[in-house]
């Protein structure tokens, strides 16, 4: 893959359009998480032509959980603390659905004066140097999906269920109901690793009436839809091989409903004694589909 922004294919149908070294295209879209080493240096090189460094240092210092530069970029140097690292305005409304992206508004960005550090080289398969962009030199930060460009800091917290950077966001005035282009909001972020220990306390922080259901015709899809899957949070957080029982009782807390067809008998076992008693314990929660 290229590192040049001027060998980037833009379609209507892709993020980006490459050939690999066999000359078969690639394509990769927000939505979609990347694999191989390649993508560190398309999300860095990215970064580097039309990131505002201000907002890089401020998703670092969440994702390092820095109370205290966190507080000093919002409060001091007025960055808007939902920023993200490319305005959102360059993913078009006419395209989410195929997951386009303007390169010609991107070209007219200004670009930062100083370049990032160097990219990393991950073809080990193991964790790199930290620097500006990789604050934790962390193979599985969710720089490997191209939807984080368009991410606030909130959904980046929550996708790694860091309660406190979370909490502190919160303080400082970030968004909770905001979804990236791709409608991925901070709660739906956690609720995909809700097996994860701290997943519940920022499930508790971030659920609000507006996000913790879908819309009624979203819940009216029928089983295994794949729209309803993807964007009904105790949906999601109840597909995670493992969910605790912590994180669906926030969930509950915040006024979940529960999709009839977890309360399978099957799907009750996978999930387990703890969590499957918890469901049957909320009768009044169940949303079945209209017949």
């Amino acid at each position: 893959l290229s590192l040049s922004l001027s060998h980037l294919s833009l379609s209507l149908s892709a993020f980006f359009s490459m050939s690999d070294d066999e000359g078969e295209d690639v394509v990769l879209e927000p939505g979609c998480a990347i694999e191989g080493p390649d993508s560190e240096e398309i999300f860095s090189e990215l970064c580097n032509k039309f990131a505002d460094r201000r907002v890089v240092a401020l998703h670092c210092a969440a994702l390092q959980e820095n109370a205290g530069e966190l507080r000093r970029l919002v409060q001091q140097e007025g960055v808007n603390v939902d920023s993200t690292l490319l305005p959102a305005a360059m993913f078009l409304d006419e395209v989410k659905k195929c997951n386009g992206m303007d390169m010609g508004r991107l070209q007219g960005l200004p670009q930062p004066q100083e370049a990032y550090p160097p990219v990393h080289q991950f073809n080990t398969g193991e964790d790199g140097p930290a620097n500006e962009l990789y604050p934790t030199g962390g193979m599985d930060e969710p720089e490997h999906n191209l939807d984080a460009l368009f991410q606030s800091a909130l959904v980046r917290v929550c996708a790694q269920a860091k309660a406190n950077a979370a909490r502190v966001l919160l303080e400082l005035g970030a968004n909770p109901n905001v979804a990236s282009p791709c409608g991925i909001t901070p709660l739906l972020a956690v609720c995909r690793i809700a097996e994860m220990p701290g997943a519940a306390d920022v499930i508790a922080l971030v659920a609000r009436p507006e996000t913790v259901n879908p819309s009624i015709e979203v819940m009216q899809r029928p089983d295994g839809d794949a729209v309803k899957m993807g964007t009904w949070p105790m949906h999601v957080a109840l597909m995670c091989e493992g969910v605790s029982a912590q994180a669906v009782q926030a969930l509950l807390a915040a006024g979940a409903l529960i999709p009839a067809e977890m309360l399978d008998e099957a799907m009750l076992d996978l999930l387990g004694p703890e969590v499957a008693q918890l469901l049957q314990q909320h009768p009044a929660r169940v949303f079945r589909p209209a017949a």
